[in-house]
C-alpha cells in the first residue's frame, strides 16, 4: 500500500535556447512574464527564470546553450505539497526501480529528477519557506535523510547565503511587480 498520497501539480518547464536575447523579450512581451531570477548554471549556461505567478519562483526557465545535439526540452516540473510527501514519493519511485537521476536542494525547493519511460526529464519538488537566488544546487539525500533533517540542513545553508529571505516576502514583492506592469495586448490587425 502506497504511503505517498498527494497529487503533483504541473508548475514549470525548462527550455534550451539558441538566443536568450530573443526568447526573454518574447515571453515578456506576449505573455507579460517578469524575470524572477537569473544566473549561471554549473554547466556555465545562462539561466533566466520568468513567471506571472507570485507563488511560483518561475514558470519557465530559459537556458542558453542549445545546439543541434540538444532538444529544446529540458524538463517538466511537478510540485508536491510537502517535504514529507516528496520523501515518500522519492522512496517509492526508487523502490519501483525508477532511476533517480539526481537530487538537489535549491534553497527555495527540494527536488529530485527522474526520466520517464522515453527518457524525458521530470522534476518533482517541494518549495521551502525561503527564497534563495537561483541557480543554487546543494546536495540532498531524500532516500536516507528524514524530512526534519533535510529541513535543518537547508535552514543551516540559507543562514550562510547572502540575500536569502522568507518566500512570503519574495512573493509579496513579485506580486507588487506583477500588478504594476502593463501587459500589452496584441493587435491582430498589425503586421
Amino acid at each position: 500500500m502506497s504511503q505517498w498520497n498527494t497529487r503533483p501539480r504541473l508548475t514549470h518547464v525548462g527550455i534550451y535556447c539558441y538566443r536568450l536575447d530573443l526568447m526573454v523579450p518574447f515571453y515578456q512581451r506576449w505573455f507579460g512574464m517578469l524575470i524572477s531570477d537569473h544566473g549561471i548554471a554549473s554547466s556555465g549556461a545562462q539561466v533566466v527564470y520568468l513567471t506571472i505567478d507570485a507563488d511560483e519562483h518561475h514558470q519557465i526557465a530559459l537556458i542558453s546553450g542549445r545546439n543541434t545535439a540538444l532538444s529544446a526540452f529540458n524538463q517538466v516540473s511537478f510540485r508536491i505539497d510537502s517535504l514529507e510527501q516528496l520523501v515518500l514519493l522519492a522512496r517509492e519511485m526508487h523502490a519501483a526501480d525508477v532511476t533517480i537521476i539526481e537530487q538537489k536542494d535549491h534553497g527555495n525547493a527540494w527536488s529530485f529528477y527522474v526520466a520517464d519511460p522515453e527518457g524525458n526529464r521530470l522534476e518533482l519538488y517541494c518549495p521551502t519557506p525561503w527564497h534563495v537566488s537561483q541557480p543554487t544546487w546543494w546536495s540532498l539525500d531524500l532516500l536516507t535523510d528524514e524530512p526534519a533533517i533535510l529541513f535543518a540542513k537547508t535552514q543551516a545553508l540559507i543562514q550562510e547565503t547572502p540575500g536569502t529571505r522568507l518566500r512570503s516576502e519574495w512573493s509579496s514583492e513579485m506580486l507588487a511587480s506583477l500588478n504594476a506592469r502593463s501587459v500589452p495586448m496584441v493587435n491582430e490587425n498589425k503586421k
